[in-house]
């Protein structure tokens, strides 16, 4: 059973990934990305932080890592959107987003290893990881009126 679950939620978020990516290369015009779906997927990328933070509070079991692995990769993934679509911008705006990207990314590199999900993380998913994600939403605000 678990490893029925563990492969359906994979299955799902690899249609997911293959989905955006397909929309987003199929695309025949050059998109312009606006300041606002940037916005949306740093509210994501906070949303999902808190789902797995209060799913790692609990005993964490084996049908407990397909919901972190999914987390994980969402996070994972919209932190790999948002550095490509950051890219639109002009380059002194984003001189300071970049690093902070990157640095996240890092972070959420391992996100498919069981082992990435310990203590660490929990702690970092009280302070550390919150008070960054707004330190890049608050350069991404920025970017609009730059943009305007």
């Amino acid at each position: 059973m678990n490893w029925a679950a563990a492969a359906t939620l994979m299955t799902l978020s690899v249609s997911v990934r293959c989905a955006r990516d397909f929309r987003y290369y199929r695309a025949t015009e050059p998109e312009s990305v606006k300041h606002d779906e940037l916005v949306k997927i740093c509210h994501r990328l906070r949303r999902n932080s808190f789902a797995l933070q209060n799913l790692m509070m609990k005993e964490l079991t084996s049908s407990t890592f397909p919901f972190l692995f999914l987390l994980g990769r969402a996070i994972h993934d919209d932190l790999e959107t948002l550095h490509r679509d950051i890219l639109f911008f002009d380059a002194d705006q984003i001189i300071a987003i970049i690093p902070l990207i990157d640095a996240e990314r890092n972070r959420w590199k391992n996100y498919n290893r069981a082992s990435f999900y310990d203590e660490a993380l929990t702690g970092q998913l009280d302070h550390a990881i919150p008070a960054h994600f707004d330190r890049l939403l608050a350069h991404i605000r920025e970017l609009k009126q730059a943009d305007s």
